[in-house]
């Protein structure tokens, strides 16, 4: 604490201490403020004493000086600038079939066809009414499902891949962040969850993707809507619950479905050159 207690007995500061006169009070309250809570909980009575101020003033001036804490709840998906001139939608198309074909084998030539212009409509969801899911399916393990996420997740609008989760995870995470959720290994976790199924279904349509919670606000329980309306792209062998099935985009995969030693991660740099579509862009030519 740099208060006259640091002047030595011949009159002269000990080396690096100035006398708090000579530190402005605001000065003072910015080093207080980068002590760990322990250090300022020992000298904030003193140092209050110091400044003349209630010890209360100061532990708000202190807090209000201290850095903002990460806030957990942010939008984890970076800003997409769109593209800076017009974008041929036909050409686009082409180019993400070519580049999802690069990394997997398709079980029929139209599957490539589907999955690119099911990229481009994730960027469209404040436009549809209805929008199916893509329904990734294979007859066994090791024909590239995960692979063909990772490709689409970096192509489509703030994708999000998951392995697991609950009814309550989807709904939450898309009213916070409106993602495009892409789920993998869904033959090993979704089929049997019949809530998380409704959550699913119920976001077919933007009119019915809606579910009521009750939520805990100021010590009273009050209803909460939440949105289910996103693009979902399922990964998974075989087949899922029926309904399901009849709102998907089906396509499949064949084993052998990575191509050469080029991988997913590798579409991240582009990324840009295929997002923000304009709704009047031209898919079909």
């Amino acid at each position: 604490m740099t208060t006259n207690e640091n002047i030595s007995g011949d009159g002269e500061l000990q080396a690096g201490e100035v006398l708090l006169s000579e530190i402005s009070p605001q000065a003072r309250i910015l080093e207080l403020a980068r002590l760990t809570p322990l250090d300022y909980e020992l000298c904030r009575e003193a140092e209050a004493k110091a400044l003349t101020l209630r010890v209360r003033a100061l532990d708000n001036l202190v807090a209000a000086s201290r850095p903002a804490a990460p806030d957990d709840d942010a939008d984890p998906f970076a800003d997409i600038d769109p593209w800076d001139e017009p974008v041929d939608g036909a050409a686009m198309a082409d180019d993400i079939r070519a580049r999802l074909k690069a990394h997997v084998v398709f079980g029929s030539p139209g599957d490539a066809d589907l999955a690119a212009i099911w990229v481009i409509g994730s960027y469209l969801m404040d436009t549809w009414r209805l929008w199916p899911k893509l329904m990734i399916t294979s007859p066994t393990k090791q024909c590239g499902k995960s692979t063909l996420l990772e490709v689409l997740d970096a192509m489509v609008c703030k994708g999000m891949i998951v392995s697991n989760t609950t009814s309550a995870g989807v709904f939450r995470a898309i009213e916070a962040w409106h993602p495009c959720l892409l789920f993998d290994e869904a033959d090993t976790w979704m089929k049997e969850d019949a809530e998380l199924g409704g959550i699913l279904n119920c976001g077919h349509t933007r009119r019915t993707a809606r579910v009521v919670r009750v939520v805990e606000k100021a010590g009273e329980l009050v209803p909460v809507p939440f949105s289910t309306w996103a693009a979902m792209a399922i990964a998974g062998i075989g087949s899922q619950q029926d309904t399901l099935m009849s709102r998907s985009i089906v396509i499949s995969l064949r084993p052998q479905a990575v191509i050469g030693n080029r991988s997913a991660a590798s579409l991240r740099p582009s990324r840009t050159h295929v997002t923000n579509p304009s709704p009047d862009c031209a898919v079909g030519g």
